[in-house]
């Protein structure tokens, strides 16, 4: 009898997501992983879990167990160092402040340095799987925070801190720049799969604003192509309304029309999707349009607040905390911050799913000893969490932990107004797509992301039959409009 699942986007940067929990049984949700343990100097700005359980780290650090490698460096699933990664290489002259996969598994890298090995390079390049640098891709691209035209009147630091791929491995730097290639580019550009600047995508004409910093904290692409990004921004387009929070459609337009939320102070630092047309903003603001938000808002999609959402308020009068990691599952809402001057003030919390109150499903015990700077899901089973703490639910763990997070699916939904997701009915041998928008080239990965078929010039309602071992399978299915990956059971 043939059976019907309806089965969601699932949203990712790389082709081979962990498919198999690999959460360990005799730990809680929320315990820390006491076998996982990587030795850094410093704490991970970005992390990216791969297929096979290993982890890919990127920051300040210089060190990674024995190896005296900076800025990028991959894991094992035990947290020592991988020594099949950037073999004999010294990794970066600077920092790393982002890393993304595209499809193929190369890694996009983005930072403020100069070298790579030893080799001239750009501020964004490209790694082979292996850790090498891809000479394929246009590895000198150069970013600059020019503000000679104010002449020494204001002194910020190149800073690029995000990076967003799109479904064809098109991606976006945004972050403390204002030029590429000595080309006007304020706070955000574009590049196609081989790191060539677009010229063409400039969403304002205006200068940045320079009269606060002109960093971005928190940036958001959706499957729709609409991007939102803010943080302690002024201003952008020209404007100086303390918005820090703004929206640039899929066309690349800066949207005028998108609500100006005032924060009393400080700004986004984290964004996430809570359902098709909720973005969730957190950070290190008490107010926003004028009433009490304590660190985290729900916004429509217009930029205007949505009444009904109320966040745990677990702040505190004398601290001055922030939330910098933010994740939304099926189930729950995961933060993570703290205050930077009082360690005890460090957290990583689950809240329910409607962000009002603390659910007991989690038990980070004593949780961090020190401020939490970022959170990574993994859909093996785990929470990762980076920071600059040396302490974990009383587990010694310095900059870099992992939490058991099981029975809980990534939630990112996609809008109304992106393409709808594709709908997979599975057969005995054969499995049919439907909502498609016209012929699909369709592949199946393992959960180790080896490729187990793939099928061109797919058609809507087409019985595709299949010779694989019943399981569960990754389906990449590449349309015109995009690319969707689907969790399928054959």
């Amino acid at each position: 009898m043939k059976k019907f699942l309806y089965i969601s986007l699932l949203l990712s940067c790389c082709l081979g997501l962990p498919l198999s929990v690999m959460a360990q049984e005799s730990l809680k949700n929320g315990q820390v992983d006491t076998s996982f343990r990587p030795i850094l100097d410093s704490n991970p700005q970005a992390v990216i879990p791969l297929a096979d359980g290993r982890v890919v780290v990127a920051g300040t650090f210089e060190h990674v167990g024995g190896r005296d490698v900076a800025g990028v460096m991959r894991l094992n699933a035990d947290g020592s160092a991988d020594e099949t990664f950037n073999v004999g290489g010294t990794g970066v002259d600077g920092v790393v402040t982002n890393i993304a996969l595209q499809s193929d598994g190369k890694i996009l890298v983005i930072g403020v340095f100069t070298t790579y090995n030893g080799t001239p390079v750009g501020q964004i390049i490209r790694l082979n799987e292996d850790g090498s640098l891809d000479t394929t891709f246009k590895n000198d691209n150069t970013l600059k925070l020019d503000a000679s035209a104010y002449e020494g009147q204001y002194q910020w630091d190149l800073q690029p801190n995000k990076l967003l791929v799109s479904p064809d491995d098109s991606f976006y730097v945004l972050g403390g720049f204002n030029r590429v290639n000595e080309k006007f580019a304020p706070l955000i550009a574009r590049f196609n799969a081989a790191g060539v600047h677009d010229e063409s995508y400039l969403p304002t004409a205006h200068e940045i604003y320079f009269k606060s910093a002109p960093y971005v904290d928190a940036a958001l692409l959706l499957p729709s192509g609409d991007i939102y990004f803010g943080g302690m921004i002024n201003g952008y387009n020209g404007s100086s309304l303390n918005k820090k929070i703004f929206h640039i459609d899929a066309d690349g337009q800066y949207d005028e029309s998108f609500a100006r939320p005032k924060f009393d102070f400080g700004g986004p630092r984290a964004l996430a999707m809570k359902g098709a047309d909720t973005l969730l903003v957190a950070g290190s603001f008490y107010e926003s349009f004028g009433r009490k938000t304590p660190l985290m808002i729900a916004l429509n999609l217009d930029g205007t607040p949505i009444e009904d959402f109320t966040a745990y308020d677990f702040s505190y009068p004398d601290a001055e905390d922030m939330i910098n990691g933010l994740i939304v599952t099926d189930r729950y809402i995961l933060i993570g911050g703290g205050d930077i001057q009082m360690p005890k003030r460090s957290f990583v919390y689950a809240l329910d799913k409607s962000g009002a109150a603390l659910t007991t499903d989690f038990d980070f015990g004593t949780g961090p000893n020190q401020i939490v700077s970022g959170l990574t899901y993994d859909p093996a089973g785990w929470l990762y969490v980076s920071g600059f703490f040396t302490e974990f639910g009383g587990a010694s763990t310095r900059y870099f932990a992992r939490c058991k997070l099981g029975g809980s699916d990534l939630h990112i939904e996609t809008p109304s107004s992106a393409m709808p997701a594709v709908r997979v009915a599975v057969g005995e041998g054969s499995f049919s797509l439907y909502d498609l928008e016209g012929p699909a080239e369709v592949s199946l990965y393992s959960g180790d992301g080896v490729l187990c078929a793939s099928y061109s010039s797919v058609a809507e309602g087409q019985s595709i039959s299949y010779e694989l071992p019943e399981g569960l399978y990754l389906m990449v299915v590449k349309q015109t409009t995009g690319q969707q990956q689907l969790k399928v059971q054959l």
